[in-house]
């Protein structure tokens, strides 16, 4: 059964307010922000859903900024046109990260093409990954996307013959760590003349070794869609394959360290949204054929699409217990609640001595990162990644 927020709106929000948030003001600040990033939310349901005058508006545009949607948030602000309703100094602090994302995602943009073009002389024709999509426009709400880095995928066995082309024309890398990153899935970035913006070249077909089927399904020569853009071409992904590699990719960085992405669930709705209900649906269906370890993963994820950005009650009939666990759990973390994330990080350090015992006498798995400062210094986040793959909780 379908319920929506509109005419079940405390149903919604009980959800939320049933469980305790770990900081004041959570619920009013993620109503606030799930509304207005909610595609389906017009002018006069903001106004019905939110207490703008209960909204502590330092809270808001602190999660809007960590969560990487405050250059999103201020262009929905416009759309649905409810800036009246909203303090004028909070706008303008939105419209500031506004104007500077643009800024800075053209001369990502400009980068991203001069890289192309590069490898284009070469032969090579990368494929885009992540936010490098969000570059050429191919993905929902491309000028808003906040992008930390390029990514491009070299899917033949010149990714290392990619880096030294792109030395060569300027680009800086350290060679040395070039060696380390041997077993890893890309090279050492790449940072531009400039030094306003970096790349990184991921290496094919070790990719995803968690999900192999994923290379199939993403990233086969002939499963590609071939773009030209200003005399260059690269490639890049549909929606279907969109949604299996941003759900595989970002899931256990998403959900199992404590946080949530904001920038990652608007994403996965926008897609969504773009791709209808007939093509989710296949999707879904193929989805649970060929990856039966991560189908329920998958599905969450879909479901707390629709819960917080398609305004659609999730209902606990028709879903196992470890289904509702999970999105109990899910909502936990987006709130702070101590309790989920004190559990989640226990988690984590009970698995961590099982995880690198099991390695120890892996030369292969121990040698990069202990020559790799840079990786190193990520080994808590990288080691939690590895940990959830290697015990398959998605089962």
């Amino acid at each position: 059964m379908r319920v929506t927020l509109r005419s079940e709106k405390k149903m919604f929000h009980s959800r939320f307010r049933n469980i305790k948030a770990g900081f004041e003001h959570a619920h009013t600040s993620y109503a606030f922000l799930f509304s207005v990033l909610s595609q389906n939310c017009t002018k006069d349901d903001f106004k019905r859903d939110v207490s703008v005058e209960k909204c502590d508006w330092e809270t808001i545009f602190y999660l809007a900024a960590a969560g990487c949607v405050a250059p999103l948030i201020y262009s929905r602000i416009q759309q649905k046109k409810i800036g009246s309703s909203i303090p004028e100094e909070f706008i303008s602090a939105l419209k500031a990260m506004y104007e500077a994302n643009l800024s800075r995602n053209l001369n990502h943009r400009n980068i991203l093409l001069e890289a192309c073009s590069l490898l284009n002389a070469g032969g090579i024709t990368p494929v885009l990954l992540k936010g490098a999509n969000a570059l050429v426009n191919h993905l929902p709400d491309a000028d808003e996307r906040i992008i930390s880095d390029i990514d491009l995928l070299i899917t033949d066995s010149r990714v290392e013959e990619a880096w030294d082309m792109l030395v060569k024309a300027g680009f800086t890398g350290d060679m040395d760590q070039k060696k380390s990153y041997a077993n890893a899935p890309h090279l050492p970035p790449l940072y531009h003349p400039t030094g306003t913006g970096y790349l990184e070249l991921h290496r094919f077909p070790n990719f995803h070794k968690q999900q192999p089927h994923i290379i199939n399904d993403c990233f086969s020569t002939d499963k590609l869609l071939l773009f030209h853009k200003k005399g260059v071409h690269f490639k890049a992904n549909m929606q279907e394959q969109l949604l299996i590699y941003n759900q595989i990719h970002h899931y256990y960085s998403a959900l199992f360290q404590g946080t949530y992405d904001l920038r990652y669930i608007t994403e996965q709705a926008g897609i969504c949204h773009f791709m209808g209900k007939n093509r989710l649906q296949n999707l879904s269906d193929h989805i649970t054929d060929r990856y039966p370890a991560f189908a329920r993963i998958y599905h969450h994820q879909l479901l707390l699409v629709k819960f917080l950005l398609q305004e659609e009650q999730i209902p606990d009939s028709g879903y196992d217990k470890k289904s509702i666990q999970m999105r109990d759990e899910t909502l936990g973390l987006i709130l702070h609640n101590k309790k989920t994330v004190f559990k989640k990080r226990m988690e984590s350090l009970f698995n961590l001595s099982t995880y690198i015992s099991k390695r120890l006498f892996d030369l292969q798995w121990l040698l990069p990162r202990f020559t790799n400062l840079q990786w190193c210094l990520k080994l808590p986040e990288k080691i939690h990644q590895h940990i959830i793959n290697h015990r398959k909780i998605i089962m």
